[in-house]
């Protein structure tokens, strides 16, 4: 079936023009196309040309450039498969373009900062070195796992174009210089799917959430702030924005990617903002319903919740604060998972090396939640209640499959009566159930758990998923 599509660019594109045809750099030779839907396709060619866009596999379709020579058009997709695919662009005018070696299959974003960013080639002066990362490597090869990086790049406007690393096959020396996290995750994906993983690789080291957030958004004056130093960056003349502020990301890395058609978003990002807990799950809200927007569809938001890590300052809890808002934005934003790893962290590193898990546990995930597999199991302990018994306390827990258990020294509960000042609690694990007690504590009236910069969680339920970091009241 034919479907026609025009696209038009915003506000950047008026004094641009293209001479010749051609795709936007996120296409290329190797590429992977979500499977069963209709793939937006764009690029440029002569102004006012007449585009064709033909597809090996049958999904053709046309376009018409505009004033300055781009277009776009929607192009159908079969179901998944491994025979390589080809797609010829041409305007009866310019040589054809002709990508080759396109596989249909799932495809994934993967974006954030440092921790999302972080590869699997090691740099052990820096501390960034992924566990088993030489053996991981030299055992890599899967022509049906594939990424793509966009480049680094700032800028006060968005723009339509970013240059990026074409894309890119798994073997020993590709894997070195992409996400870990990524890599994991697809790896997993495609062999539980049995279909061609591709990942786009959109992250930035030691970005905060603003940076990917819609320049617009400084018209609410929830961002002030970031409008303030926004607004005297741009009046200084300088030609682009810093990485950290608002905008900056979006406009120079999301929006030229926008519209290239995923399954979903993976998201890995939140040391930049600890100590903007409070403001944290308003920001997450209005990245994933700008990103919605942008690309036209409610698609699938999967963010990891950030590991334990000592910040520095003389405040300890920074990191469960901004957990907690982590948590609840996972609540409050629909269509949107969170896996969590208060488990494997590495309080003295900010870029814990166990990548893996991390990779699998995003991939579970999405199978459960996003393709159906419910024998998959991906889903952590939540207290769901939390009471007086006698002098004691009772937590029970949802999620906890056939019962709880502890891998430590359940040393991460503590209780208070004042909200304040909290002690170490015994624990007994009774199935789905927790009693808490301090002999030197008559009346407990609140409890937490994993609540320091430097915890690790103990507490796992049937599935060996762990309990994260919570705070509560008891009733």
């Amino acid at each position: 079936m034919k479907k026609f599509v025009l696209f038009i660019f915003e506000l950047l594109t008026c004094c641009i023009s293209y001479a010749g045809i051609g795709l936007s750099s996120v296409f290329g030779d190797g590429m992977v196309l979500q499977q069963s839907t209709a793939v937006r396709i764009w690029g440029y060619s002569t102004p006012g040309s007449i585009v064709s866009i033909k597809a090996s596999w049958g999904g053709n379709a046309e376009a018409k450039s505009d004033s300055t020579g781009l277009w776009a058009a929607l192009v159908e997709t079969p179901k998944a498969g491994y025979v390589p695919q080809s797609l010829t662009v041409t305007d009866n005018v310019n040589e054809a373009e002709v990508v080759k070696d396109i596989l249909i299959g799932e495809v994934w974003m993967c974006s954030g900062q440092s921790n999302m960013e972080l590869i699997m080639q090691p740099y052990p002066e820096k501390r960034l070195h992924v566990d088993n990362a030489e053996s991981e490597i030299a055992s890599a090869g899967n022509d049906y796992v594939r990424y793509l990086i966009v480049n680094r790049n700032e800028s006060f406007r968005p723009v339509v174009e970013d240059k990026t690393s074409g894309w890119k096959k798994i073997d020993p020396e590709s894997v070195r210089w992409v996400s870990a996290v990524g890599y994991y995750f697809a790896s997993a994906l495609q062999k539980m799917l049995d279909v061609p993983v591709g990942i786009i690789c959109d992250y930035y080291g030691g970005s905060p959430i603003q940076s990917w957030l819609p320049g617009s958004c400084v018209e609410d004056t929830f961002y002030s702030e970031e409008r303030g130093r926004l607004e005297e960056k741009e009046g200084s003349g300088a030609g682009r924005p810093d990485y950290d502020m608002i905008g900056a990301l979006y406009n120079g890395m999301v929006y030229p990617v926008a519209g290239y058609t995923i399954k979903g978003w993976l998201w890995y990002q939140g040391e930049s903002n600890v100590g903007e807990d409070v403001r944290y799950v308003r920001m997450m809200q209005d990245l994933v319903s700008s990103w919605r927007s942008l690309w036209k569809a409610n698609l699938p938001f999967i963010f990891v919740q950030i590991p334990p890590f000592v910040y520095p300052g003389s405040q300890n809890e920074k990191w469960s604060l901004l957990a907690e808002s982590q948590e609840e934005a996972s609540k409050v934003i629909g269509n949107s998972e969170m896996i969590v790893i208060a488990d494997i962290g590495d309080p003295a590193n900010i870029h814990p090396g166990n990548k893996k898990t991390v990779g699998k546990r995003l991939a579970n995930m999405v199978l459960n939640k996003c393709y159906g597999r419910t024998g998959i199991r991906c889903e952590y302990p939540q207290c769901v209640s939390a009471r007086h018994h006698g002098k004691k306390a009772m937590l029970t827990f949802g999620n906890a499959g056939k019962g709880l258990h502890s891998n430590g020294k359940c040393g991460e509960f503590a209780l208070s009566s004042n909200g304040t000042d909290y002690v170490k609690a015994d624990i007994e694990i009774k199935g789905n159930r927790i009693i808490l007690s301090a002999g030197n504590l008559p009346d407990p009236q609140y409890v937490r758990y994993c609540w320091h910069d430097s915890s690790r969680s103990d507490i796992f339920n049937s599935y060996n998923l762990p309990l994260g970091p919570f705070r509560t009241k008891l009733k």
